[in-house]
């Protein structure tokens, strides 16, 4: 009873709020009821009798409701709770309180706990750190000092968030800087996510003068400047205003790697680099527009990636050389991928002989591909989407919600559906909802030996990587235990996975090579999917309409839905949301809400399915975020087109019990205070870290809330000109004209000038 006197006393000083970022005291005592349960029970208490463990609780409490703005006295008394309290219950509140506080103190603090705990435990509180200034200093202070891997990665990537933050310092950049090329592996990986989270953060914000000045400090530090110079200047072109630097940029990257072949380096990797190198200088020559120079850099980009492809294929087939050959594939495939695009959007039919010729040698190294990925990981490419989704593609750089010089308002989106048509002409429903531009039977791939010849091949590979995995597991290689001892369960199931996976490759390399075969072999593409959505984005909701209904036609028949079961009903899941979405946008909210309570449906038959199959948990989070995302846009069309605010509200509460993040607890904030539940509005709006996909809703959210000047500082940042294309802003500018969360605001000068 001793440490309850003392906890009891920790804290003299007049009630008010233990959170720097504002959140009431009570708020944490709340969270310490929902806790509560847990105090007092043997999972708990770690040997505490129940009396006592509920008297610790009950100090904590006290604690929490008698300390004052998150200061060193409250910090200094809630570290040793977070380590060394007997209770869990206790431990682990104290620690969250930690989490909450806003303060370089508490920063520190959690720290502290997490060096303590270390490993996944200790990164995990580190990634709970508040994204604030007052965070920033410790962790540079912490990364400089070299923490073991799990918690170096957990605070580089932090780090990162933090520097993309508006008006955030330097401290700690010129660590991150230095992190990707530590000699140390572990670290080296985690100053590269670091470096990651920087980059995306920028991007998000479309801050390219931020862009710019870390850029400079990343590049004084990389250990491969011109690899970094090529991922900046990708960034610099997804980024509003960044057109400039993302020129300078990939000539930049395009020096320093000819300069690296002059040297003592391993030629197939440089020869690659410089390919890449010579792939986003030749997206920034299209980006901008106004000469065909493109075209040398994706020649002399070609070349290189064969020649790298040519110094691969020695020696034996083993994964290492499988790798290699698959990654100088893939950069080919890049620039066969950008030629066709290109010259789609310079006005070249999809059905034209040059365009089917690009296709077709697109396919068969798409097949020869997945020959090469089936070898070193068994799994193969299975389909289109390692191509067209790859971060060097056109479609994923330049078909953006925003116009570009040398693309215009919607020719990026134009010239992705032409190659979808052109691919699809040549590979049939392999690109599910598009009709081909030709129906030449000589380009089906039964009538060209060649790639025939490749998919014989991919199914080949397949009995070759399982009997390479059978013998090393024979020989101890894959760690067997020894002869005479008996194997644990674990390893007899894997055993036979293993066993079962090579007899079923055996049996399918000795059937006849079907179309049944090929579908088993292959994935239907998603390209359709997303160039819905950007259709739908554009305004052009009809197009988008009539291509996820077609899509989804395609999957219903497809014969290779057992084969990709989890894969093609979550497709066909999506294809009913975009379906559903579109008819919302065309003013037909009756026929848009049935089409989406069929998403509904068949998310929750998936939901079932995954269940009984015993898919695990990486699959049962991917269908409830399905399944929420279905019952929101059942929620936004009830709201805004049908006038059923109450049945919006009960979509909404469902779908954020499946999901609770940033988007979910947003949405919940603007439902509750749309029925006039405004504290708890405001509570959720402290769990949500504002990004622009976020920006509408927080405007929706403030506007029903009362705070007309938040709502349209928001609403100004969704609708900034330079972040959109012309077809995207008009869309986004009639949906918040006629938008009931924005009532509130449609007699203010400034909403009129916003949307007009």
């Amino acid at each position: 009873m001793s440490v309850l006197l003392v906890l009891a006393g920790l804290i003299a000083g007049g009630p008010g709020p233990v959170s720097g970022s504002g959140v009431p005291a009570e708020c944490l005592v709340e969270g310490f009821a929902r806790k509560a349960p847990l105090f007092g029970h043997s999972e708990s208490q770690d040997g505490l009798d129940a009396p006592e463990a509920e008297a610790r609780a009950k100090a904590l409490e006290d604690l929490l409701l008698g300390g004052r703005r998150g200061g060193p006295s409250l910090v200094a008394r809630l570290v040793p709770l977070a380590l060394e309290d007997p209770d869990r219950g206790v431990r682990e509140l104290a620690r969250e309180v930690l989490a909450s506080l806003d303060t370089r103190a508490a920063a520190q603090a959690l720290l502290e706990v997490a060096v303590t705990l270390g490993g996944g435990e200790g990164a995990t509180w580190i990634d709970r750190l508040p994204r604030s200034r007052y965070a920033q200093g410790p962790l540079a202070d912490f990364v400089a000092g070299e923490p073991e891997a799990p918690l170096a990665a957990a605070a580089l990537t932090v780090l990162g968030e933090l520097l993309a933050a508006p008006g955030a310092g330097e401290e700690g950049l010129t660590t991150l800087a230095a992190a990707p090329a530590s000699p140390d592996p572990a670290r080296a990986a985690a100053g590269a996510a670091g470096v990651q989270a920087l980059l995306t953060g920028l991007v998000a914000r479309g801050d390219a003068a931020g862009l710019e000045a870390r850029g400079a400090v990343l590049l004084a530090g990389a250990p491969r400047p011109g690899v970094l110079a090529t991922r900046l200047a990708r960034v610099a072109l997804l980024t509003p205003g960044g057109l400039d630097l993302a020129e300078a940029w990939a000539s930049l990257g395009v020096r320093v790697q000819a300069a690296r072949r002059a040297g003592p380096h391993e030629p197939r990797e440089v020869a690659l680099e410089a390919a890449r190198a010579h792939v986003l200088r030749a997206l920034v020559g299209l980006a901008v527009g106004g000469s065909d120079a493109y075209e040398g850099d994706l020649r002399a980009a070609e070349a290189l990636a064969y020649e790298a492809l040519g110094g691969s294929d020695r020696g034996p087939r083993s994964p290492e050389v499988a790798a290699q050959r698959a990654e100088a594939l893939g950069t080919l495939g890049e620039v066969l991928l950008t030629r066709l695009f290109a010259r789609l959007l310079g006005g070249l039919a999809p059905g034209s002989p040059e365009a089917l010729a690009l296709a077709t040698e697109l396919h068969s190294l798409s097949l020869e591909l997945d020959v090469e990925a089936t070898l070193v990981g068994g799994g193969g490419a299975n389909g289109w989407d390692m191509l067209l989704e790859a971060n060097a593609s056109p479609l994923q750089t330049l078909v953006l919600g925003r116009a570009l010089p040398g693309i215009g308002p919607d020719g990026g989106v134009g010239a992705a559906l032409g190659v979808g048509t052109a691919l699809a002409s040549v590979s049939g429903w392999e690109l599910a909802g598009f009709e081909p531009a030709a129906s030449d039977e000589s380009l089906s791939i039964w009538k060209d030996p060649h790639r025939e010849v490749l998919l014989r091949r991919a199914l080949q590979a397949r009995v070759m990587h399982a009997t390479r995995q059978e013998q090393e597991v024979a020989s101890g290689a894959l760690g067997q235990p020894a002869p005479f001892v008996l194997p644990d369960q674990d390893d007899l199931l894997a055993r036979q996975l293993r066993r079962w996976q090579l007899s079923r490759a055996m049996g399918e390399a000795a059937k006849p090579l079907d179309e049944r075969a090929w579908r088993r072999l292959r994935m239907p593409a998603s390209l359709a999917l997303w160039l819905a959505r950007d259709l739908r984005n554009e305004g052009r909701a009809e197009e988008s309409e009539r291509l996820a209904r077609r899509y989804a036609e395609d999957l219903a028949t497809d014969a290779s839905d057992e084969e990709w079961f989890l894969l093609v009903q979550e497709r066909r899941v999506r294809a009913a949301l975009a379906e559903g979405a579109a008819a919302t946008d065309l003013d037909e909210p009756v026929r848009a809400r049935t089409v989406l309570l069929g998403a509904v449906e068949r998310a929750e038959d998936l939901l079932g399915a995954v269940e009984e199959r015993e898919a695990g948990p990486g699959a049962r989070r991917l269908v409830e975020g399905l399944l929420a995302e279905a019952l929101t846009a059942l929620a936004v069309n009830s709201n805004v087109k049908l006038g059923r605010p109450d049945e919006a509200v009960a979509w909404v509460e469902r779908a954020h019990e499946l999901r609770d993040d940033s988007w979910s607890r947003l949405l919940l904030a603007c439902y509750r205070a749309r029925a006039g539940r405004g504290d708890e509005a405001r509570e959720l709006l402290r769990g949500v870290r504002p990004s622009p996909s976020l920006h509408y809703n927080l405007a929706c959210t403030y506007a029903l809330l009362g705070e007309a000047d938040a709502a349209l500082a928001w609403l100004e940042r969704e609708l900034d000109p330079a972040a959109s294309s012309p077809g995207a802003l008009r869309r986004q500018k009639d949906w918040a004209a006629q938008d009931p969360d924005l009532a509130s605001l449609r007699d203010d000068s400034r909403f009129k000038a916003l949307v007009e």
